[in-house]
């Protein structure tokens, strides 16, 4: 028990918060379930992400990469999502994206155009920034990654 009481063990898991820009929702209406989990900067995390809902998501990866994205994660990701989108220096270092990705994606300079264009496309879903990559291609950090998409969503909605 760690030295806790089961009551203060309840408490402390009910009174438990992501952190900021950690799958974080932003915007929900009828239409749309927008997401900002600009914390993540790995495979691993986006697809955390992508695997935490039941239906296909619109992703958006951002960023510089970290390594190459490898077959068994493309596949993941072509299964949970409607539409990728993705920025930054993602955009122009396609090599990191396995063949059976590349593809399916659609490439834009910024983030702000991929979130413009993704929501214009598709006009309802789950918008989902996982991106995936570290932000420093335009961002000073995650940090301000996730208030730019933030403001950038609320510009548009």
């Amino acid at each position: 028990k760690c030295g806790m009481s089961e009551a203060e063990v309840d408490q402390k898991i009910a009174s438990f918060k992501l952190p900021k820009y950690r799958c974080e929702v932003i915007h929900s209406d009828e239409n749309w379930l927008i997401v900002n989990d600009a914390k993540s900067t790995n495979m691993a995390s986006t697809l955390a992400a992508v695997n935490s809902f039941d239906d296909p998501v619109i992703l958006l990866l951002a960023g510089q990469p970290k390594q190459d994205f490898d077959d068994d994660w493309a596949e993941k990701i072509l299964n949970k999502s409607q539409a990728i989108y993705a920025s930054g220096a993602l955009s122009k270092q396609l090599s990191v994206f396995p063949e059976i990705l590349k593809s399916k994606i659609q490439f834009f300079p910024t983030l702000e155009a991929a979130t413009t264009a993704a929501i214009n496309a598709h006009q309802k879903g789950i918008l989902l920034l996982s991106p995936g990559a570290a932000s420093f291609d335009e961002f000073n950090d995650y940090n301000h990654r996730g208030e730019c998409f933030t403001k950038y969503v609320k510009a548009i909605i």
